[in-house]
């Protein structure tokens, strides 16, 4: 730095101070302070100041002071008695002001002194007005002083040329004036509180004077002082800060406008400085910011790392300006293009030293350049890509342009191209081509499809679009456009045409018709296969909507066209036309599809019909068939239901009358022909059991009951069944329950029984030694398994296959021999199968069988439990039995009045009521077939009545079916006949106290009435 080239100040001695390693150190001398204390530059650069002026009377703490209050942006003064060269003393006063870095660091101390008497002790507080108001009004600051004593302010020149003031009147008027109010109560407590406590102070001014003009800068002050410590007057100086802030405002508005910010590297390259505007464009906070060179390579995109810095290179070699564009990462992470332009200082070895550099954000542009230069590539990969060959053509109508795809599609290079026109393209061109520019560049815009000629010869069909080019003028330069080979489309169209047309063929040849509706579903093409069906001609179903075919289909014409819109796969749907003359209406089996754009609009619908009145006509025969089998299948059921209660009804007293006859003491010979006819009886009622359970299987009128049952309770019930029979053949018949079953489940515990009753009699019959074992267990897929297994004769894989078809038996040997209808498995199935199960079998011939059947059955919580009333079963009741049949009759009454109970019999229903309302009962057996009135109709009639006498069901019929019918009709219980004497008393035991106890309480409250 030289000192006589950058400070020019009159009768001002100049000393520059920066701070090195903590310590304040000369960096620079202007010649009037070298003349005051005769040392030469050299001696005084780079030394400590205390080094070569202090003495014993050097007011140190008073250049400390300054020396801070400076630091913190106020000027101050002091007085100070220092030495020469020679040692020789004289006295200065000095106003000392500093200059900082962006971020407020102190960067250098100016000390301004000028000599004063040494023994002027007033000077020592204020110094000459005269000589330091050209400091003032270089540093931009202004001295006051306010005393105590005189409440007079005192103000240097400069004061007034701050705040434009009138030298010729009051001070203190003029600057409360001009001053508001705010700003002066503020000013006024600082002094007030400084006179206090010795509190120096710092307010900040900003306003505008009421001629607009605009005031920004810092009042300072502090305590000053007499020998004693007593504070005397206020002092403090006025930093004008209005026009640098105004540069700076300036300068940072064209500098955030602009977007560039300012960077500095220092002379070791280790450390950056970015200005408020760098840091802000990296999306820091607008404040200075120093970061390492190591962070801001990182900070540099991976992809221009390398570029950035051999750039970076570059700029260290050369005095000149460098500019490299790279992208950075900024604080959130975004890249950034940026572009950096940097001058480096040299040293006096010519070593590059502190690099001063501009940033500026320049994302948009780059990333424009970069969109234009990939769209350019686009553009340019489009039409080198492109099947269309790109043309111009000058105004002579010549090729002055042609893309790549032009030597492809015609076979001309380039070259003979720009001496060709479009026109010789064609084979023996109608006009010349003269007429043929005259007529092109008057036509305007066009688009026509032409058939051209290949360089080889070969017809081409070619799509042309090309429109005239004009100058700003107006005058004609040309023409520009494109042109497709579009020979390979030509063709298959023509391929599509004529397998539409095959297609059209076909589909009439199968008495098929095709057709094209619009968006609203009116005709649009319709094959002429229409006239075979309707008296309309196809040419005048254009146009037409769909249902003038079939009136009918009117109301929801639209509604059908938006359940096709709906349906990817289209909808196909039977219509029956309108009537011909005697042909009924043909009926079609339409499928139609709706065609969409590329927008998804749907813009019509396409189909395809065929005459399907021949199978409407079968169908409909089919579904008369259907309902005639199913009224025979009907009657037939009715037929077996009545033959089966005919013939049970007889065996219901034959197979009593037996059980009864065994009960007597009887001969020998009689007690085994008593015995050949109990049996008789029973294989009977097994017969007609199996083809009723039959009939009503196929006709699926089974229904399936889902109650909680206990399972071990269903499977001894089976046990008991054939207990005797097992014990009379001599055979071992067993139950294994598995430990992890539950106690109930929830399914038809009748139908179950019923199955295993099939399976383990069919085990005893085939069976002559051995064993039976009943196996149920739990399966890994939530279901029940049940087994019977036997050690009987056994079955043929042959004949396993047809086990469970009706009628079917292994062999006639077996029919021969066992006896049966063959339905017992058959039933089995269908029961299973009903239930969601599977039946199989596992056998062996001559070595036994096993049978299974698996059931998807659910766990069940324990029904509610019934009264026990064994101890009733002695009990006598009073019963009134509705049965009509003679021998039943007979039988019933010797098997109640066996039993000790009182019976009444009547022939029908009707009688049943009367007798039922003229005495009481305790129960009631009630026959469902009777004349005059049938068990139901009576068993309603009673509960209308309010009788509510237990009624059980006698019934002929198959048991289980008919359980709905009797509860409908207001029965508590019903009996099979025909029936045991254990079932018998059973229900008597259970009913008849409950009858009873009816009874009972009726005829209390009828005794305790008032």
């Amino acid at each position: 730095m030289n000192s006589t080239n950058n400070y020019h100040l009159s009768g001002i001695a100049l000393l520059v101070l920066e701070m090195r390693d903590g310590e304040p150190v000369i960096v620079d001398v202007n010649d009037l302070e070298l003349e005051n204390n005769g040392f030469t530059r050299e001696e005084l650069i780079g030394k400590h100041p205390s080094d070569c002026f202090d003495t014993p009377d050097t007011e140190k703490d008073a250049i400390l002071r300054a020396r801070k209050s400076a630091e913190q942006g106020k000027p101050a003064h002091f007085t100070s008695r220092i030495k020469r060269k020679d040692g020789t003393p004289y006295a200065i006063s000095c106003m000392v002001t500093s200059r900082h870095d962006p971020k407020t660091d102190v960067l250098q101390y100016h000390f301004l002194s000028t000599l004063i008497d040494y023994d002027d002790a007033s000077l020592q507080k204020f110094g000459r007005s005269d000589i330091m108001a050209r400091a003032e009004k270089m540093t931009g600051t202004g001295s006051w002083r306010y005393s105590k004593i005189y409440k007079e302010l005192l103000v240097t020149e400069n004061i007034h040329a701050i705040f434009n003031l009138d030298n010729n009147q009051d001070i203190q008027t003029q600057l409360f004036t001009k001053i508001p109010k705010s700003y002066a109560r503020a000013i006024n407590a600082a002094v007030e509180e400084c006179f206090e406590t010795a509190r120096a102070f710092d307010i900040k001014y900003q306003f505008f004077a009421n001629d607009g003009t605009q005031y920004m800068g810092v009042v300072s002050g502090e305590a000053e002082q007499d020998e004693t410590g007593s504070i005397t007057a206020v002092v403090g100086v006025v930093r004008d800060l209005t026009a640098h802030a105004e540069l700076q405002m300036e300068h940072g508005m064209f500098l955030r406008a602009a977007k560039i910010g300012a960077l500095r590297v220092d002379d070791k390259n280790s450390m950056i400085r970015l200005s408020p505007e760098a840091a802000r464009l990296l999306g820091e906070d607008d404040q200075t910011l120093d970061i390492s060179s190591a962070d801001w390579r990182a900070r540099i995109h991976v992809d221009d790392q390398k570029n950035a810095s051999a750039e970076y290179d570059k700029a260290l070699r050369t005095t000149g300006m460098t500019t490299r564009t790279y992208r950075i990462r900024c604080k959130d992470g975004a890249w950034k293009w940026f572009e950096i332009r940097s001058i480096a200082k040299f040293d006096s070895t010519d070593q590059p030293g502190i690099i001063y550099a501009t940033i500026m954000d320049v994302d948009d542009r780059v990333n424009t350049q970069l969109e234009l230069t990939a769209s350019e590539q686009r553009f340019r990969d489009v039409l080198s890509q492109s099947k269309e060959m790109i043309f111009e053509l000058d105004a002579n109508g010549t090729f002055s342009y042609i893309s790549e795809m032009g030597p492809i599609i015609f076979g001309y290079t380039h070259e003979e191209f720009l001496t060709m026109s479009p026109f010789n393209l064609i084979k023996n061109p109608p006009i010349s081509q003269a007429d043929w520019l005259v007529a092109r560049k008057n036509s305007g815009p066009v688009e026509l499809e032409k058939l051209l000629y290949h360089k080889d010869g070969s017809p081409l069909h070619v799509n042309f679009c090309s429109k005239p080019i004009f100058d700003r003028h107006g005058e004609f330069t040309g023409f520009r456009g494109a042109a497709r080979d579009i020979t390979d489309r030509k063709l298959a169209d023509l391929a599509v045409e004529e397998n539409r047309q095959r297609l059209i063929e076909v589909v009439d040849a199968a008495q098929g018709w095709i057709f094209d509706l619009d968006a609203e579903g009116k005709f649009t093409f319709t094959s002429n296969a229409i006239e075979n069906f309707t008296n309309l001609p196809s040419k005048e179903l254009i146009g037409q909507p769909t249902w003038v075919l079939a009136e009918y289909l009117k109301p929801d014409h639209d509604a059908w066209l938006e359940s096709i819109r709906r349906s990817d796969r289209g909808v196909t749907r039977e219509f029956r036309l309108n009537e011909r003359s005697g042909d009924g209406g043909q009926w079609l089996e339409v499928h139609c599809v709706a065609r969409f754009d590329e927008d998804g609009n749907c813009f019509g619908y396409r189909g395809v019909a065929f005459n399907i009145t021949r199978k409407k006509r079968a169908e409909k025969q089919l579904i008369q068939a259907k309902k005639t089998a199913e009224a025979a299948t009907e009657e037939r059921a009715r037929f077996l239901s009545t033959m089966s209660h005919e013939i049970r009804t007889p065996l219901n007293a034959v197979i009593g009358m037996t059980d009864l006859l065994l009960d007597c003491k009887q001969p020998a010979d009689q007690v085994k022909l008593t015995k050949s006819a109990n049996m008789a009886g029973q294989h009977m009622l097994s017969l007609v059991n199996d083809v009723l359970e039959h009939s009503k299987l196929e006709a699926g009128k089974v229904t399936l009951e889902e109650i909680p049952f206990d399972l071990a309770e269903t499977v001894d019930n089976v046990y008991d069944i054939f207990a005797v029979t097992s014990q009379n053949k001599d055979i071992e018949l067993s139950i294994t329950l598995h430990q992890n079953l539950h106690a109930f489940y929830t399914s038809d515990p009748a139908r179950i029984r019923q199955v295993l009753i099939n399976l383990v009699g069919n085990a005893l019959k085939f069976t002559d030694a051995g064993d039976v074992k009943i196996a149920i267990s739990p399966t890994d897929t939530d279901r029940v398994r049940f087994e019977v297994t036997d050690t009987g004769i056994g079955i043929s894989e042959q004949a396993q296959g047809k086990l469970f078809q009706d009628f079917v038996q292994a062999d006639a040997s077996t029919t021969r021999k066992y006896g049966g209808t063959g339905l017992g498995l058959a039933i089995s199935r269908r029961l299973v199968e009903a239930m969601n199960g599977e039946i199989g079998v596992f056998s062996t011939p001559n070595k036994g069988s096993t049978f299974w059947f698996e059931l998807p059955i659910q766990q069940a919580q324990p029904p509610a439990s019934q009264p026990d009333n064994a101890d009733d079963e002695a009990s006598c009741f009073n019963i009134l039995v509705a049965e009509d049949n003679p021998a039943n009759q007979l039988l019933i009454r010797t098997l109640l009045e066996k039993l000790g109970h009182t019976i009444t019999i009547v022939e029908n229903g009707q009688l049943a009521i009367d007798a039922a309302s003229s005495q009481v009962f305790d129960l009631v057996f009630m026959d469902m077939q009777m004349p005059v009135m049938d068990g139901y109709t009576a068993a309603k009639a009673l509960r209308n009545l309010g009788n509510q006498v237990p009624i059980i069901a006698l019934t002929a019929h198959v048991t289980g079916d008919e359980e709905h019918k009797f509860k409908a009709a207001g029965m508590n219980d019903w009996l099979s006949k025909p029936y045991h004497m254990t079932e018998l008393v059973k229900r008597i035991s259970y009913w008849g106290a409950i009858g009873q106890q009816q009874v009972q309480n009726e005829t209390n409250r009828h005794l305790t009435r008032p």
